[in-house]
């Protein structure tokens, strides 16, 4: 038992689908990195190029089967939904992303994800409270959720 241990660890080839990890996931944001996010900070409400608004939604996950980030046609890739809910209503237009995450030291992590916003305008959210939430399904049943109240806050660009 040991050898075939001692082969798989010498076989140069890391599992990069699996983490030993328990199962988990963080929420953030941020458009070309993972930004921490805390409840009660400011979420950035972002005018995009096609006229609407939307929040940058990433994150990090462990314990999961996360895919593979280089086939978005792989069928193994997990299934990661956020959600945005202001009073128990959401919000977003329900977007979902079916595409594996890109493996990291401790996991994986999906970066800069638009969760597009059922609104008019930036001023519907602007300093009000508003429930993110995320889950991923990986193709092997494992679910894994998190979420943050934020405070929604208008680009200063837009």
């Amino acid at each position: 038992m040991h050898l075939i241990a001692l082969l798989l660890a010498c076989s140069g080839e890391p599992d990069d689908d699996v983490s030993d990890d328990e199962p988990a996931a963080e929420l953030g944001t941020g458009e070309v990195s993972f930004e921490s996010l805390d409840d009660d900070d400011n979420i950035i409400i972002v005018f995009g190029p096609q006229g609407g608004y939307h929040f940058n939604g990433s994150v990090r996950a462990a314990g999961i089967n996360g895919g593979d980030a280089e086939n978005l046609e792989d069928p193994d890739n997990p299934l990661t939904t956020f959600r945005v809910f202001v009073d128990d209503e959401q919000i977003d237009v329900g977007i979902d992303y079916r595409q594996g995450l890109d493996p990291t030291a401790d996991g994986f992590e999906m970066v800069g994800r638009r969760v597009i916003l059922d609104i008019a305008s930036d001023d519907a959210l602007d300093g009000v409270e508003v429930v993110m939430e995320v889950e991923i399904e990986d193709v092997d049943g494992t679910v894994v959720t998190d979420s943050r109240t934020l405070i929604g806050k208008p680009h200063p660009l837009n």
